[in-house]
């Protein structure tokens, strides 16, 4: 209790109130004993100057007239004041100068003195500093008698500090007094009522505070203090925290009697709900055994918990892992590593250490592997691990690993199944759309292409011009996972660090896929009862070829006329028509036009009833693969840009055979953007192909036959990088074809720099037939 007293909320507001009331009481006093200082100094300042003025006439006579003894009874006149204690005169130069001054002797008799010279007077005006304390000067100019302007010298009166603080001293002392006594008073009656209206209701409350705690010897919830008290009938605050003190004191000790109530009853729920939770450990622990799944934790030291589910046995092909290390019954006989199983062992006792928590998890968890090959007595097996942490009851640290181990072995073969039946239905989807004969030609092609790209794989230029034109045809034929491959492959050939051994690789697995669907069309092509051989097809053709050109010069008309009929027969056998050849490539055009989110260009063909000889066209393929992707990838603009430019949204490609002398001639044009002639001879520059003064638009244009040469920054799964117009060039070149631009600048683009043209391809008459009259087609 003494303590309370001590440390009594009552008695630290009283003392609180006290300190500010005095500190602010104080301040207040200074603050007033200073304007009453300031006032009576004013006072005497005031009087100093009306004693300047009284005797100006006096001073400035003297001065004019240089009568010492007249300035000497006028100074002396001056210090009569019981205000000034001592006086100086003198004119402009300071030549004719005067002063007084007066102090008290032992006697307090006062002495009054003249001092003749400014040395003296300032001799003089330190003793009178001495006497009265400091000094408060006044200076008054003197002016001439007869010209009020102008100034003859200074008069200087002093006063003294001391008789300001003579007059305000009484003042100080009443001030004082008046204060303390307010100060005193105030406590007096602050501490009355404050201790009546808050320090004994605050006891009342820390009494029954004490009976309330029960760590105090006091405790008893049946004692009641405020009851007693008038604390209860109060109104106020205290009155109101008294009654609901009360109030909880009485709700604590119902609650009591009901926890004690319920205490008795604790004993048998307990037993109750032990034997309702060991039900469920059974239940949970047969679940456990029975589970399909390898599940154990792992403790801090890499040792295996003795808790741990059956069917880990089974995947381990072990008797017993209790206690053991995790390497040397799992990691041991996992197909990885030494380094890997160190970096796997060493991420766990990182994770289980003394101090570890959730960011050595996040920092290690990588280490985990999630698949693994386990090599068993039964085989190889392929397990899926989860890792999990599990943390302290606190949560700050982790200190086991609980792990999940399954045998997906038989689900990866079955996965690997399926994605073989998915590629075989694929690739006979694309079978049953086809004839075969096209197809064994495609392969054909193709097997060539890889034979010849096995060649040049230190030259990219050729090796992507191959691989660009597998892609293409590829893609025409439906065979996606092929030109994927392409695509992948045309990423490594334009990387220069991409090694021969890489490329090898790619070219083997493009090849590897074209032996399985040579080995679905054969399989198809034996069930059907339809075999054929597409090659001895066209080796009998050739041979008849041969042999009528070698009796074409026979002397006989009529042997000549037949044999020549006999050959526009055979050609026929083997010949299509241009417009039919075409067709074929048009179907895919959906396509294209769905992977570049384009509309799906119309295409007008005119065939002038040509018919061409398809056993000896297999390039013309890879060559409209090239041209079509080419126009959608380059020229036929988006339907939204095309809009802008005033143009229908569908775009539209024209083809046109026509019959020149002994030649056929086929004019491929679109109706796109054209060829951009500044940004082809900015590249063609750059690589030093054209000189920059060169500005003819033939010359210019002329350079996307060229290789490597490409306004396109990427290579896409549609388009190549400068890989395009400069395979189908060399395509045609090899085939005897030729290959030229149409420039057309009188209907140029609408863009600056821009022009439309036309790539016109020559074919010699060893790849067509004459037509017997011209017709027209167009779709």
């Amino acid at each position: 209790m003494k303590n309370f007293r001590n440390k009594s909320l009552a008695i630290t507001l009283i003392r609180s109130i006290f300190y500010i009331y005095f500190i602010i009481t104080f301040v207040l006093t200074l603050f007033q004993m200073y304007e009453n200082y300031k006032h009576e100094k004013n006072n005497v300042i005031h009087e100093l100057q009306k004693f300047a003025k009284s005797f100006s006439l006096t001073f400035s006579e003297s001065i004019w007239n240089y009568d010492e003894s007249q300035l000497e009874n006028s100074l002396r006149g001056v210090v009569t004041s019981d205000v000034i204690v001592g006086a100086m005169a003198a004119n402009e130069s300071a030549d004719f100068f005067g002063g007084i001054g007066n102090h008290y002797d032992k006697n307090d008799q006062k002495i009054v003195r003249n001092y003749v010279g400014k040395n003296d007077f300032e001799v003089a005006s330190d003793k009178l500093l001495v006497a009265y304390g400091k000094l408060i000067p006044f200076k008054f100019t003197l002016y001439n008698m007869e010209n009020k302007g102008e100034e003859i010298g200074h008069l200087w009166l002093y006063s003294s500090e001391g008789f300001v603080l003579d007059k305000v001293k009484d003042e100080f002392i009443l001030i004082i007094m008046i204060a303390v006594i307010k100060t005193l008073s105030l406590w007096m009656i602050m501490f009355f009522f404050i201790n009546r209206l808050v320090a004994k209701p605050i006891a009342v409350l820390v009494r029954l505070s004490e009976f309330l705690n029960p760590k105090n010897d006091h405790f008893n919830l049946e004692t009641s203090v405020i009851a007693e008290s008038e604390l209860i009938s109060r109104k106020d605050e205290l009155g109101i925290l008294g009654r609901s003190t009360e109030m909880m004191r009485l709700e604590l000790l119902n609650r009591d009697k009901t926890i004690q109530e319920y205490s008795r009853n604790l004993e048998e729920k307990v037993r109750i709900r032990t034997r309702d939770l060991m039900e469920k450990t059974n239940d949970l622990q047969a679940i456990f055994n029975h589970l399909p799944q390898g599940i154990f934790t792992l403790l801090e030291d890499g040792s295996i918990h003795h808790e741990y589910s059956q069917y880990l046995l089974e995947i381990l092909e072990t008797d017993d892992v209790s206690g053991k290390n995790i390497r040397e019954v799992f990691l041991k006989k996992c197909r990885i590593g030494d380094d890997r199983k160190n970096q796997i062992m060493a991420a766990l006792e990182v994770i289980l250490g003394s101090s570890s928590d959730k960011i050595a998890w996040d920092f290690n968890e990588h280490h985990l592997p999630g698949q693994i090959v386990f090599s068993a007595k039964s085989g190889e097996k392929i397990i899926e691990c989860d890792w999990e942490p599990v943390c302290n009851h606190s949560g700050t640290a982790i200190t086991k690993i609980l792990v999940v181990l399954r045998d997906v072995t038989e689900m990866h073969e079955m996965k690997k199944a399926f994605l073989v039946k998915e590629k075989e239905i694929q690739y006979m989807n694309m079978i049953i759309e086809v004839r075969s004969d096209r197809l064994h030609r495609y392969l054909d092609s193709m097997f060539s292409l890889i034979k010849d790209s096995r060649k040049y794989l230190s030259q990219r230029d050729v090796l992507a011009r191959n691989i660009h034109t597998i892609k293409g045809n590829s893609r025409m034929y439906g065979m996606t996972l092929v030109s994927d491959l392409c695509h992948k492959m045309e990423e490594d050939i334009s990387s220069s660090v991409a090694e021969e051994g890489l490329l090898l690789s790619a070219l083997d697995n493009i090849e590897q896929e074209f032996h399985v669907v040579l080995s679905l069309v054969n399989k198809v092509s034996s069930s059907d009862g339809h075999s054929f051989d597409s090659g001895r097809i066209s080796a009998f053709i050739d041979s008849c070829r041969t042999f009528f050109r070698s009796v074409a010069y026979s002397e006989e008309d009529e042997l000549r006329t037949l044999i020549h009929q006999l050959s526009l027969k055979l050609d026929a056998i083997n010949a299509i028509s241009a417009h039919d050849f075409l067709e074929r490539h048009i179907k895919g055009l959906d396509e294209l036009s769905t992977s570049l989110g384009k509309v799906t260009p119309e295409v007008q063909i005119v065939d002038h009833n040509i018919r061409l000889k398809e056993d000896r066209l297999s390039f013309l393929h890879d060559v409209l693969v090239h041209l079509f992707r080419n126009s959608f990838d380059h020229g036929i603009e988006s339907a939204e840009e095309r809009q802008q430019k005033n143009k229908p949204a569908r775009g539209k490609i024209s083809i046109e055979f026509s019959h020149e002398g002994d030649c056929v001639q086929m004019v491929f044009v679109d109706d796109g953007r054209g060829l951009d002639l500044s940004e082809l001879k900015k590249s063609a520059v750059r690589s030093g192909r054209i000189a920059e003064s060169e500005n003819d638009p033939y010359t210019i244009a002329s350079q996307i036959f060229h290789s490597g040469l490409s306004t396109k920054n990427e290579v896409t799964d549609i388009s190549g990088r400068g890989v395009g117009l400069d395979s189908v060039k060399e395509i045609l070149k090899q085939n005897h074809c030729l290959t030229d631009l149409i420039l057309n600048e009188q209907t140029g683009a609408q863009e600056r720099h821009r022009v439309y043209f036309a790539l016109m391809i020559t074919l010699p008459e060893d790849y067509f037939l004459f037509p017997d009259h011209k017709t027209s087609s167009g779709t």
